[in-house]
């Protein structure tokens, strides 16, 4: 609405507020005129600012997320992007990634987010992270919700604490004075008497004051309409041709539209012209220059939307939604494109997109969206496309729980072989899919997972149609051989057959975890002690998976080379490996593979003694909220155990590790084991001394001695030699123990040689760093920097995460204010 000319004081001063808080909400009814308000406050007081809608009722987090993501990659595509890839932050981890990356382009930047239409977000997950954000309060960085009704957030603890500034919805109402002005706007003049019966009709309220306003214009005083429709009928569709009220009604349904979106949805280019024009003379129709998109108002989209419902044919209406989904589906917006499928009842649609995208990554980052998706089609139109079922019975098997997997799976073959017309290509490709999805059940039994995919091999011919290297081969494990080594003494034995199983599923997906059956030697040489061909056989596997971008094998191997480096006292070199990782993965967005890089990492802190290499999720014992499928989620517990053994807390640790015992039974991960007993004898020793925690060690040593284990105990050193040297006392004759010892030592010697990062709290800044940390106290982002400084964006980047190291912090606001406690500034 046009109030540019229009000051209101009172809200102004308001709105001036919005600087001073991290969430100020706006609350009042629809066409009340907060949007405009807002608006015009914004632009004429030149603040930086992003304006996103949520644009219908809807309680799916997932949803609202790619409403959100997808208008910010229209302004800020770079962080659209970023953000939407990520998927809605269900968990600590993602939460912890999504405040990096808005610190990392607003901190101190003074600019504001909109989400306007709040009201339609009924989700509590969507509710509790906007509370996580604002109460990690990024300077600079500011919220402003516009909302019909009060958001469930923790608003009044929010305000006692100084954190949000509430703007009710008593600001908003008009007074006689500002009614008497508004008609002024429009050229008319008007008496008190008519500015009361004017706020009579609309108790104040802006938009029908507009209305009114327009039918004074047309008669001459002022009509009691009993409702806003007719008012809106009177003052605003009366003028309307019936093929503009045809496309504003179909329009209805889409909220905010482009003009090719217009054209393709209605078959009509001519129409972008009729909707120019209509916004040219209404002001309930807007153009958003900036996002080139237009928008009804609220009070306009409503009254068109009952038309939409009442007076369009069945078949219209579920045409024009399937004609939204399909534009939304050829624009890169899945979850969107599904929804209006969904609207429309088009299961077969939504089928067809799924067997011509690529699946996997789309369920990786809205795994919930997609289990809900699928649980509204009727079984018997998802048999009718088994690729795309199959494909989804897979990811349940691989990601969600293997049991119910299989139960799809049983259901859908009943249903085949007594349907199926006797295709035998058909059936030949069903059989090698199901066969391949039965060996990932199999999951950790080496010889039946063989037998299964040498099987599907054979009928698919060395070509599936629901494996592709996009899967994650390694579950979001930072340790293959854990997943694998499930009875003690045969750890060398299953290297044949994981090579073997290894290439039957490497032809099938077309290169899906290249590298990893040297990765899986190299991760034996390593634990065994032979870490000179434990290095070659991972710079084998990187080279390899680096010729498809396996990403998931590269974190485990570059693990494998951070660990041997650590012993040789060169931490230095280890963790410059890890940061060149980070770099990596966090341009990926991928949640399984940033957890599992933050495992890798916190493993790092663990034999480096540095607690700041653990992810705030994994300090925090959120051990379960990681993305990390459940195959690898138990090298969560150790990472968190070598955390608390950091911290002396060997009370939790002791109870830490009854609690691991259960989650490696699940899969009788030995690796497990070995760290759990470990764990635990030191927790006992520290607790009660060494005849408690004699029992723990002894578990320990049965299951490293029977395949040679060498270097988790030496890595343990510092806490457990001790106990180790009492244990070999009351054995004289154990040239196992005595490996061990010797290993240890000479790890001793490589760790008091090392010039590396430990005690990174003094290493000074460089005189690079010094000058992206004062571009990031100006709150530059990173690409500002490095064109001021005349360097690639990756050097800041990395730069970035040695400052964060050396200062022990993590985030922009932290590194400043540490950087200002030392004087460094």
């Amino acid at each position: 609405m046009n109030q540019l000319l229009f000051q209101r004081k009172n809200l102004n001063r308001a709105f001036e507020k919005i600087m001073s808080f991290p969430l100020t909400i706006a609350v009042a009814p629809m066409g009340y005129g907060k949007t405009t308000a807002a608006r015009t406050y914004l632009e004429e007081n030149k603040i930086p600012c992003v304006w996103l809608s949520i644009e219908r009722d809807e309680d799916s987090a997932e949803y609202i997320w790619s409403i959100l993501t997808r208008q910010l990659s229209k302004v800020m595509p770079e962080l659209g992007n970023q953000l939407r890839v990520l998927g809605f932050p269900d968990d600590f981890s993602k939460r912890d990634k999504v405040l990096e990356l808005i610190e990392e382009y607003t901190f101190r930047t003074n600019s504001v987010l909109i989400i306007d239409d709040y009201h339609f977000a009924h989700s509590s997950e969507v509710d509790a992270f906007l509370d996580f954000i604002v109460w990690n309060a990024i300077e600079g960085f500011h919220i402003l919700l516009l909302s019909r009704t009060m958001p469930t957030l923790s608003v009044d603890e929010m305000g006692l604490k100084g954190v949000c500034h509430l703007i009710k919805n008593s600001l908003f109402e008009l007074s006689l004075e500002e009614i008497k002005l508004f008609f002024e706007l429009y050229d008319c003049k008007i008496d008190v008497d008519i500015a009361r019966e004017a706020y009579a009709v609309s108790e104040g309220w802006i938009s029908a004051v507009y209305l009114i306003v327009q039918r004074f214009i047309e008669i001459g005083k002022i009509e009691h309409a009993k409702s806003i429709e007719r008012l809106i009928e009177k003052a605003v569709v009366k003028w309307y041709s019936d093929r503009e009220i045809d496309l504003l009604t179909k329009l209805s349904i889409l909220e905010s539209f482009t003009p090719e979106q217009v054209a393709f949805i209605t078959g009509d280019r001519s129409n972008e012209k009729i909707l120019y024009k209509l916004s040219e003379s209404n002001s309930l129709i807007y153009f958003d220059k900036v996002n080139q998109t237009y928008k009804l108002h609220n009070i306009l989209n409503s009254y068109f939307k009952s038309f939409f419902v009442e007076r369009l044919q069945a078949s219209e209406k579920n045409e024009l939604l399937k004609k939204s989904g399909t534009w939304y589906i050829q624009h890169d917006d899945v979850i969107l494109g599904i929804k209006y499928f969904l609207e429309a009842k088009a299961y077969k649609h939504i089928l067809e997109a799924f067997e011509g995208l690529n699946l996997t990554e789309i369920i990786d980052c809205n795994p919930k969206y997609i289990l809900k998706c699928f649980e509204e089609i009727p079984e018997l139109i998802k048999y009718q496309y088994p690729i795309a079922f199959l494909t989804f019975a897979g990811f349940y098997v691989t990601n969600i729980d293997p049991v119910k997997g299989l139960q799809l799976i049983d259901a859908f073959e009943s249903y085949f072989y007594s349907y199926e017309s006797g295709d035998s290509e058909i059936q030949r490709i069903v059989k090698g899919e199901i066969e391949l999805i039965r060996g990932y059940s199999e999951f950790n039994d080496v010889e039946k997972m063989q037998k299964r995919f040498k099987r599907a091999h054979e009928l698919l011919e060395g070509n599936s149609l629901i494996a592709n290297k996009e899967k994650i081969i390694t579950f979001g494990s930072a340790h293959i051989l854990y997943l694998y080594y499930k009875t003690k003494g045969t750890m060398y034995s299953i290297l044949d057959e994981m090579e073997r199983l290894f290439w039957y599923y490497n032809d099938l997906s077309n290169g899906c975890g290249m590298g990893f059956e040297h990765q899986f030697r190299a991760e034996y040489c390593l634990e065994t002690g032979d870490l000179e061909a434990a290095e070659n056989k991972a710079q084998k596997a990187i080279i390899k998976a680096e010729t498809l971008n396996q990403i998931s094998v590269i974190i485990c191997s570059k693990l494998v080379l951070a660990r041997i480096l650590v012993y040789k006292g060169k931490s230095h070199d280890a963790i410059e490996i890890m940061d060149n990782l980070g770099q990596t993965v966090d341009a990926l967005n991928s949640p399984i593979l940033s957890s599992a890089f933050d495992v890798s990492l916190g493993y790092l802190g663990g034999l480096l003694n540095e607690e700041q290499y653990f992810a705030t999720w994994l300090k925090k014992g959120l051990i379960r909220q990681s993305d990390v499928l459940y195959q690898g989620k138990g090298l969560n517990y150790i990472v968190y155990g070598k955390y608390l053994l950091i911290k002396k807390a060997y009370l939790r640790l002791e109870i830490l590790c009854e609690e691991m015992i259960k989650v490696f039974e699940i899969f009788d991960n030995q690796f497990g084991y070995l760290h759990l007993f470990l764990l635990e004898a030191i927790a006992k020793y520290k607790l009660y001394g060494f005849e408690k925690s004699k029992r723990s060690l002894i578990k320990a040593l049965e299951i490293a001695r029977e395949d040679h284990i060498i270097l988790p105990l030496v890595e343990y050193g510092k806490d457990l030699l001790r106990i180790i040297l009492e244990l070999r006392a009351c054995n004289l004759k154990d040239p196992y123990l005595d490996e061990v010892i010797e290993r240890f030592q000479e790890h001793e010697v490589n760790l008091r040689n090392d010039s590396g990062y430990i005690n990174t709290m003094q290493s000074t800044l460089t005189e690079r760093e010094m000058e992206i940390l004062s571009g990031i106290v100006e709150g530059k982002t990173n690409r500002e920097i490095s064109e001021k400084l005349f360097i690639a964006e990756v050097t800041v980047r990395k730069n970035i995460t040695s400052i964060y190291r050396k200062l022990e912090v993590k985030g922009r606001a932290l590194a400043v204010k540490k950087a200002i406690d030392l004087n460094l500034l």
